[in-house]
């Protein structure tokens, strides 16, 4: 199967093979910047309302299912559990039947995030913390928030971006901030794993902070000079950083990086 999944600017999906880089399959969306998410074996995508399941191996369709009465904004599989942020609410789905398990109200939600035993929603109303199991709200933070990842070593904490302030803070699992950073990093995605913080910024840069003082431990040369990144994610010692250039352009590239160091492969 591929190992890496690829998100473009044009809304078409890609599955690469991680050992030559080339294309096994695509699969074009009715929109741009389609949400997804995976497990081992598929790739979720959400089509307005309607969560469509891809052969992760194929990209051949496998299902279509209409499972809410708003769009879906958010996606997330952990567990055997799929997670799903539609406008004013939150929902939990058997990922084999797609059985509803339960559904909480939080209002303006736009990603979703997991931790440990904390499920995060944020949106332009502040950060929800929830529990995984039944949906029930732990803790919220109605500070403007933009941005989360799920915490760097899964202990229950998250990590927020706020684009205006351009800050970042880190919260543990019960609310309670433990670092911040203010080196005025302008967020376009992050992605939190093995101690560390990856951003990657909208001017084509890519940070690394350290997760328990949030001070930066490295920030890379320019990837391009006008790369806006879309997706970053971590596999086989490398940071993985799919960009558009120029921003407007309908094709996009990936960038791998070192992680301990931030230099291009």
């Amino acid at each position: 199967r591929p190992e890496i999944v690829v998100r473009m600017a044009t809304g078409m999906l890609y599955g690469v093979d991680r050992e030559n880089g080339k294309e096994v399959w695509q699969y074009k969306m009715p929109h741009c910047l389609p949400v997804f998410t995976q497990d081992e074996g598929r790739v979720f995508v959400a089509d307005y309302k309607t969560l469509v399941s891809l052969d992760r191996k194929s990209g051949r369709e496998i299902s279509r299912q209409r499972i809410a009465d708003s769009y879906l904004d958010a996606l997330l599989q952990d567990k055997g559990v799929l997670f799903v942020a539609s406008e004013d609410d939150v929902s939990a789905y058997d990922v084999e039947t797609l059985q509803k398990q339960w559904q909480e109200r939080i209002p303006d939600n736009l990603e979703l995030a997991k931790s440990g035993e904390n499920l995060f929603a944020c949106g332009y109303r502040g950060l929800f913390a929830l529990d995984p199991k039944t949906g029930k709200v732990k803790w919220d933070n109605h500070d403007r928030i933009y941005h989360l990842a799920g915490g760097a070593n899964n202990e229950g904490s998250v990590y927020t971006a706020d684009c205006w302030r351009r800050e970042i803070r880190k919260f543990d699992k019960d609310g309670q901030q433990v670092c911040e950073n203010r080196d005025d990093i302008p967020v376009a995605v992050m992605k939190a794993n093995n101690g560390a913080l990856y951003v990657a910024s909208k001017f084509g840069q890519v940070s690394a902070l350290d997760s328990k003082t949030g001070k930066q431990m490295w920030r890379s040369e320019r990837i391009g000079d006008y790369a806006f990144p879309w997706q970053i994610g971590e596999a086989q010692d490398r940071l993985e950083v799919t960009v558009t250039e120029p921003y407007y352009a309908r094709e996009s590239k990936v960038i791998s990086l070192n992680p301990k160091t931030g230099e291009q492969f």
